[in-house]
């Protein structure tokens, strides 16, 4: 039996039948919960060097990360003709997906005459595993 099942199996042991508005449930205070869950704290896996905490770690580490999004300038533009994804000055569509060719941003509609905020290359397309 895992830890995880002692501690629910040890609740509702504890748990007492209470009456409100007609209806039954089972209550349990906080303070046992507390001391069920400590009481069984310290047979819980050390988690170092386990393939859960390496996958936890890699989605923390990756959401402290600023983001991929580079601020736009004239000093700044990208080194290669391609489409990105941009953000723009639309204030009802402010991403949008659009191709640099030739120091000019195109979208769908042409040339863009707004102003580009910033751009990122487009993401990597889905692949079913």
């Amino acid at each position: 039996m895992n830890v995880l099942e002692k501690i629910l199996e040890e609740i509702e042991d504890h748990a007492i039948e209470f009456e409100s508005f007609g209806m039954c449930d089972d209550y349990v205070s906080i303070r046992w919960i507390k001391e069920i869950i400590r009481s069984h704290m310290d047979e819980v896996q050390k988690c170092g060097e386990c393939s859960r905490r390496k996958w936890y770690q890699k989605g923390y580490e990756d959401s402290k990360k600023d983001n991929d999004w580079i601020p736009y300038s004239v000093q700044n533009m990208p080194k290669k003709e391609d489409v990105y994804l941009v953000t723009c000055d639309d204030e009802e569509y402010p991403v949008k997906r659009m191709r640099f060719k030739e120091d000019l941003w195109y979208w769908t509609y042409g040339i863009y005459d707004g102003r580009i905020l910033a751009y990122q290359s487009l993401p990597e397309p889905y692949k079913e595993e």
